[in-house]
């Protein structure tokens, strides 16, 4: 016989246990799912638009009722048409993924709810066959000029290979449109040190927000010859290798350079110096370098042939080879050139104390550009006409007075490049 209905405001499943699990009402009279992976909530009518909705794939575990249960399986379903007028999205559920990721179409977006992709083999780290977890590159034909990976955890535990791997050729259009990584984790398991992302020859990159982990101290992420690659607000960095060296394939774009803005605690924990590097081809094709405001930590900075840029930076030892780095508004414990390199910072000052003398030397403790202005003041009166100051030169300055001088004079020299 029938039964009357039970009336109920929301349904709470294992309420004596860890999270939250609840079915009930939403604001707009819909029925909602919520559980500790799907915090924000998602409806019933959101779940059957997307399975019926034209270029969306839905992936969940095992009798999730998905239409995919492997990642893989629904990249491999996309056509070849896609692009990025025509994108794809691949929506991942909650659950552990362990597979190996090839994505080679191009207008690929992979969202995740509760999803932690890992290498095929992350429980047995090392093992014959152990890759990387995500691979993107050009193949069957296609070329993934735009992928967009968001809200995804991502781990590899295998030394010497990648999270995210991003390959192209001379020439290629692999990240024309852009590789984009939007609040993902990138961890990065390996004891014997491994890459959260490790792209060469591609276009653009750009990593926004989430966080990189590196408990062993060894992680890297490595770029080569890429003309692009932005990492903005991203937590934890690990140690970072920049190279461009057109000697070697480079992408299709000009190389505009490499970014690293606003990343607290970058290469906290590593044991890899230098924490940041740039290697790069002589003038004119030399790669370029900008940082700004990185804080909380003390990473060690080496510069090869490249330019850099330090703006509001809490840096370590930087060394200049070769190279040219300006420092602007940045600390730093120290300074170090090498093979003609030169270092410029806002301002260098010191006291210079004539004893009889009409004329001393200052002498930069590390040579720089020439383009400066200098501030002389005397603590005292002096008898004869001056300071003035002669012979610039990007290793210092002569001040100079009519005659000679007892008194000091306290200098600050103004770097204007």
């Amino acid at each position: 016989m029938a039964q009357n209905p039970l009336l109920i405001d929301q349904l709470q499943i294992e309420p004596g246990s860890a999270g939250t699990r609840l079915i009930r009402k939403a604001g707009d009279g819909s029925l909602e799912f919520l559980d500790i992976r799907v915090t924000g909530g998602i409806t019933l009518m959101q779940l059957a638009g997307l399975k019926s909705m034209a270029n969306v794939m839905i992936v969940g575990k095992s009798g999730a009722g998905a239409a995919y249960t492997t990642i893989q399986s629904a990249l491999d379903a996309i056509p070849s048409s896609s692009s990025v007028s025509n994108p794809y999205f691949v929506f991942v559920g909650p659950g552990q993924y362990r597979e190996t990721l090839n994505i080679v179409r191009d207008g690929v977006y992979i969202y995740g709810f509760g999803a932690v992709l890992q290498s095929a083999l992350e429980a047995t780290p090392n093992a014959p066959g152990a890759t990387h977890t995500i691979v993107i590159q050009a193949a069957l034909g296609t070329v993934p000029r735009l992928v967009v990976l968001k809200d995804l955890e991502i781990t590899n535990a295998h030394d010497g290979y990648a999270c995210v791997r991003v390959y192209g050729t001379t020439g290629s259009n692999v990240g024309a449109t852009g590789i984009r990584f939007v609040n993902c984790t990138l961890g990065i398991n390996g004891s014997g040190g491994n890459y959260p992302l490790w792209a060469t020859t591609a276009n653009i990159i750009q990593v926004q927000g989430g966080s990189m982990m590196d408990p062993y101290g060894l992680g890297l992420l490595r770029v080569e010859e890429c003309a692009e690659v932005t990492l903005q607000g991203v937590l934890t960095p690990p140690a970072m290798s920049f190279r461009w060296d057109v000697a070697n394939a480079v992408p299709s774009m000009v190389h505009t350079g490499y970014s690293v803005l606003c990343c607290p605690r970058l290469g906290t924990g590593s044991s890899l110096v230098p924490r940041l590097e740039l290697q790069s081809s002589v003038a004119p094709n030399r790669g370029n370098l900008y940082l700004e405001a990185l804080s909380g930590t003390t990473p060690s900075v080496s510069i090869f042939n490249g330019l850099c840029r330090a703006i509001g930076c809490d840096l370590g030892a930087v060394t200049s080879d070769a190279a040219l780095v300006y420092l602007r508004g940045s600390f730093y414990s120290s300074l170090a050139v090498a093979s003609g390199g030169k270092i410029s910072r806002d301002k260098t000052t010191g006291t210079e104390a004539f004893a009889a003398e009409a004329t001393k030397t200052v002498t930069f403790t590390k040579a720089m550009s020439a383009n400066y202005k200098v501030l002389l003041e005397t603590d005292a009166a002096s008898v004869n006409p001056g300071p003035w100051i002669e012979s610039k030169t990007d290793s210092g300055f002569e001040i100079h007075f009519a005659g000679v001088e007892t008194l000091g004079v306290n200098w600050v020299a103004f770097h204007d490049d």
